[in-house]
């Protein structure tokens, strides 16, 4: 019984993979522009990502350079919208940025070795996989394999995830360190062990120096000691701010407010209130257009966090989807296809999997020699 057990788990994991496979295999055979959009492997941002994996690699900053202008040049699908003079201006937006991010070019490095910049899609790829299994394992111990794996399969349709899933990015990576996340705050749901707590302040730790996500910690640290998870509490919003600090320090402010003119303070925040609203307009317009299957995925995570809006997922959910906006409206750039909110995804998930309703449907499907 325990071996025919073990065989049906293994079964939902291999098929797991073949989705992932397939989902990887199209992306790389299948890129380009999309409606104006930029659906290419290389993005423009992904140049001061790679050029750090090569600088960790020792090479010199001209050799690194030359190299990714080259690569780009035979490999990008929208390089009118790469600014080689940023680049070569180490005090610009993007520098400024992307200074502190080291934790995607680290782990890239021993692909790039072997693969040559097109080494840096080998850790997105992972991620996706590691959001994959995840949302497997949690749809398992759910008791509702089966709504796990469609559900998977679901999202590997989504044009949207596997965009920036597939793409010399940070963002698959930070979906893969927050669906970590989830999981160990799901096991340590009864108390915070210090193993546990030493997990928190690593992948806490790893994060930001992936992407600024603080907000979304703030707000998850808050939560944490408002619900008198006392040390978990601490150690987010401690190790979040600490490992933020180099970034908040450098960050270029003043390019991303709206020009304070006259010094009308009022005026300008304004006009930030109503940039924010348009960009998320435009967030939900082109997920409507583009991508409406994320979209429902998305439309039914809220209903479930909403009807069991007393669980502790479902707070974190809507807190995570707060700060995750936060973050987009404060980017402020209009079209960037839910790449800043993939965070909130392994939040979306859990809440679906573990949400009762999910049991009826799941007992409602068919059965198959599989099942017990």
């Amino acid at each position: 019984m325990r071996s025919r057990l073990i065989n049906r788990v293994s079964l939902y994991y291999i098929i797991v993979v073949a989705i992932w496979l397939i989902c990887v295999s199209s992306r790389l055979k299948l890129n380009g522009l999309v409606y104006s959009l930029d659906f290419g492997l290389f993005q423009p941002d992904g140049m001061y990502y790679s050029f750090k994996t090569l600088e960790f690699l020792g090479w010199s900053d001209k050799s690194a350079l030359t190299e990714i202008i080259n690569w780009y040049q035979a490999n990008s699908a929208k390089l009118q919208s790469v600014d080689l003079t940023s680049f070569n201006d180490q005090t610009s937006t993007p520098w400024l940025v992307t200074r502190f991010r080291f934790i995607y070019p680290l782990l890239s490095m021993p692909f790039v070795y072997l693969f040559g910049l097109s080494g840096m899609l080998v850790i997105p790829i992972l991620s996706l996989l590691c959001f994959f299994l995840f949302v497997q394992k949690i749809a398992i111990e759910s008791k509702a394999p089966t709504l796990g794996t469609i559900l998977i399969f679901l999202l590997g349709t989504s044009p949207t995830l596997l965009r920036w899933t597939t793409v010399n990015y940070s963002d698959a990576l930070i979906l893969a360190f927050f669906s970590l996340f989830v999981y160990l705050v799901y096991i340590s749901r009864e108390s915070w062990t210090s193993g546990n707590l030493t997990l928190l302040s690593l992948i806490v730790f790893l994060v930001s120096f992936t992407r600024q996500t603080l907000p979304i910690w703030i707000l998850i640290g808050v939560y944490f000691l408002y619900t008198k998870k006392r040390s978990a509490g601490f150690v987010t919003i401690l190790t979040s701010l600490t490992c933020s600090v180099p970034s908040l320090l450098t960050f270029p402010y003043e390019q991303f407010f709206i020009s304070k003119q006259d010094g009308n303070l009022l005026e300008s925040l304004i006009k930030s209130f109503g940039n924010a609203l348009y960009v998320n307009a435009i967030e939900i317009a082109q997920l409507m257009v583009l991508d409406r299957i994320l979209l429902i995925i998305l439309v039914i995570a809220m209903y479930c966090a909403f009807k069991f809006r007393h669980e502790t997922f479902s707070h974190l959910f809507l807190l995570s989807t707060f700060g995750a906006v936060s973050i987009n409206s404060f980017v402020g750039v209009p079209g960037v296809n839910f790449r800043y909110l993939l965070p909130i995804l392994p939040f979306a998930t859990f809440v679906i999997l573990r949400s009762n309703c999910l049991t009826t449907i799941e007992e409602s499907l068919p059965k198959s020699k599989f099942k017990k």
